[in-house]
């Protein structure tokens, strides 16, 4: 039987990732649902006001981000180096993901394309703490007239931890 290659090793740095983020602030939601998810007007407009809640934790040794949001169901991503996938069930859709380490894994970065999605051009996605403020920033980037770029802080009485 065929082994499966091991996952890549989980940058050290990658778990100051781990807790629950709460919603700061953000900019180019609209823009990003209604132009690159292809969202109507009026559930543009609810959406805006539903901000996702990112989780991270370590599983098996990989970094995972459970992202909930009022109303839908959660997304699982696993944050991993190389080619994976990616099941949104709220589209429906399942994008093919490239992602990477950069500053030493303290930044997360992946690019996913579905063909449905934003006419099948690649959304990339940068995950870093901002180490002035503390704060969780999550910039997608998907050739539309802005980015969206969302801050979070940690959830009271959590420090960065990493095992599991």
């Amino acid at each position: 039987a065929a082994r499966e290659a091991p996952l890549p090793r989980l940058p050290e740095a990658a778990r100051a990732l781990v807790g629950v983020w709460w919603h700061v602030s953000s900019s180019g939601y609209g823009p990003f649902l209604a132009e690159c998810v292809g969202l109507s007007w009026a559930i543009t407009k609810i959406g805006e006001r539903i901000h996702p809640t990112p989780v991270f934790h370590v599983r098996e040794g990989q970094l995972v981000c459970e992202t909930v949001c009022l109303g839908a169901e959660p997304v699982l991503e696993t944050f991993v180096a190389g080619r994976s996938i990616i099941d949104e069930p709220n589209l429906g859709v399942r994008y093919e993901v490239e992602a990477w380490w950069e500053a030493e894994g303290a930044v997360f970065a992946a690019s996913r394309r579905n063909a449905d999605v934003n006419g099948g051009r690649p959304i990339v996605k940068r995950v870093y703490i901002e180490q002035a403020t503390g704060e969780l920033h999550i910039d997608t980037s998907w050739g539309g007239t802005v980015d969206f770029k969302a801050r979070f802080s940690r959830q009271q009485g959590q420090a960065a931890a990493g095992s599991s």
